[in-house]
């Protein structure tokens, strides 16, 4: 029985401003390197970001990983675009539990 569900990801996401940046990391992971490099989505393989958050979200995955945090602005739209990939958080939260 999985540990984490969608619904837990959204509440942490809500309440920890640096696992904002963590998950943004972990689904930038699931894209392949040259959609990574390009900042695009090229692959509809449902792994990482989607064609639309692509290109902003991974800019903002990139800067967390360099900088260690994000604005407030890159929160507010990170939080706000996040919840769609709930279920794809989850999923990644409990492989690494196996």
């Amino acid at each position: 029985m999985p540990t984490w569900t969608a619904e837990k990801m959204i509440n942490w996401m809500q309440k920890d401003d640096a696992q904002v940046g963590k998950m943004l990391v972990a689904l930038l992971q699931k894209q392949t390197r040259q959609e990574q490099h390009i900042e695009k989505t090229v692959l509809r393989n449902f792994q990482g970001f989607s064609a639309t958050d692509a290109p902003r979200l991974t800019i903002y995955a990139k800067r967390f990983q360099y900088r260690g945090f994000l604005t407030p602005k890159e929160l507010y739209v990170a939080r706000k675009r996040l919840h769609k990939y709930s279920k794809q958080l989850a999923a990644i939260a409990n492989e690494k539990l196996s």
